[in-house]
């Protein structure tokens, strides 16, 4: 019974702890937009979306997909799961940022009438500024780099918009 006691009342402080931090870091639940650019090993093509789900202040949960308009009839479908971490910096309208996190991609090819899809597992890392922050509406622009992969390693110049709902 007083494990039970110290477990509520420690469940509890921590709750009364963390929910202010919580509600102050959250400008709303989530933001969803468009992204586009291209990988320098190419150069190729690139175009997708991207959801933001802020944890903290900081710390944002950043899931994507991108549709990589391969050469040699090839078709790319690239899926996220970065975690970025923004920089804020007092007093102005940009926030730079670091993100890492894994990709799970997989190689449409066809050719001859055959079609032979390869699956692949990346690590991401890279980094890029936020614009207009304090509005519902961010731009953003950064490079990503692919590490880990059966192929090569490769370097993306991207860019979009969120829409906070």
């Amino acid at each position: 019974m007083r494990r039970l006691i110290l477990l509520s009342l420690g469940l509890i402080g921590c709750f009364l702890l963390c929910t202010p931090e919580l509600l102050r870091a959250q400008q709303s639940l989530f933001g969803i937009g468009p992204k586009a650019g291209f990988y320098l090993d190419g150069p190729v093509l690139m175009i997708g979306g991207v959801a933001e789900f802020p944890i903290t202040r900081n710390w944002i949960f950043e899931p994507g997909l991108e549709l990589v308009f391969e050469r040699s009839s090839t078709t790319r479908i690239v899926g996220d799961g970065n975690v970025r971490y923004a920089f804020q910096v007092r007093g102005e309208d940009f926030s730079p940022y670091l993100f890492f996190g894994p990709s799970i991609v997989i190689d449409i090819a066809s050719q001859g009438g055959e079609t032979n899809i390869r699956p692949d597992f990346r690590a991401n890392v890279g980094g890029g500024v936020t614009l207009n922050t304090r509005s519902d509406t961010q731009w953003w622009a950064g490079l990503k780099l692919f590490l880990l992969s059966e192929d090569d390693t490769d370097v993306g110049l991207q860019g979009g918009v969120i829409f906070y709902l």
